[in-house]
């Protein structure tokens, strides 16, 4: 595994970037650092990016669903999407799903937990709602649906939903409790769901552990948080 931090100008960290490589035998060691880095999170509340890959059929997401394991037993929120080499032309399908799952998981709790999430998510959109509700309309149980529309292909509206889904990660999360994504299979990402990852990398929500998975045996993809160390 590397690991990286990256530093706000006045030397507090902004988030951690680490790239675990998967083999075909043996994880004692990739769990500890798996562990190790929900930990972090969990104490400090510093965005961390975990990008883990190797060849097809090795176990990457078997590996980072180890982890969503353990974060889900220790009361973390969760989402998890997967690109499909078919869907590719879909924009941001991945984080979409995984919104969709922490939404669906928040809607099974108390009504106060749900309106304290409902003013938070909010809060954070700063009138943008519509860029979540459009992609993921179960949010519209939480947010309402008083929104103006915005469009997913403009480019100023892909600026717009970038942004607000990374927010929107952050909403869900607090200190202790954060907020844990999994996008998986990223070789076959659609372009928007890469322009949210360097959305994510240039201004990390708080209190959010993402994890990929790509393969490296892909000439065609580049890993766009490696890019941004």
């Amino acid at each position: 595994m590397e690991g990286e931090r990256l530093r706000k100008h006045d030397g507090s960290d902004l988030f951690h970037a680490s790239f675990l490589a998967a083999p075909l035998h043996g994880r004692d060691e990739e769990r500890a650092r798996l562990t190790l880095a929900l930990q972090r999170i969990q104490v400090t509340g510093t965005p961390e990016v975990m990008m883990i890959s190797g060849r097809g059929g090795v176990g990457k997401s078997s590996l980072a669903r180890w982890l969503l394991d353990q974060a889900r037993g220790e009361d973390a929120a969760i989402g998890e999407g997967k690109c499909y080499q078919l869907n590719s032309e879909i924009p941001y399908a991945a984080v979409a799903r995984a919104i969709r799952m922490l939404t669906l998981n928040a809607l099974g709790k108390a009504q106060d937990e749900l309106d304290q999430l409902s003013q938070r998510w909010l809060d954070l959109l700063s009138g943008h709602g519509s860029s979540i509700t459009e992609l993921v309309p179960e949010a519209r149980h939480v947010l309402g649906s008083s929104f103006a529309p915005i469009s997913v292909l403009a480019p100023q509206g892909q600026e717009r939903i970038a942004r607000a889904l990374t927010r929107t990660l952050e909403a869900f999360s607090g200190l202790g409790r954060p907020t844990l994504v999994l996008l998986d299979d990223l070789q076959w990402a659609d372009e928007a769901t890469l322009s949210f990852l360097e959305a994510f990398i240039a201004a990390p929500p708080n209190n959010v552990l993402l994890i990929g998975t790509y393969r490296d045996d892909d000439p065609g993809f580049d890993c766009v948080p490696r890019r941004g160390v």
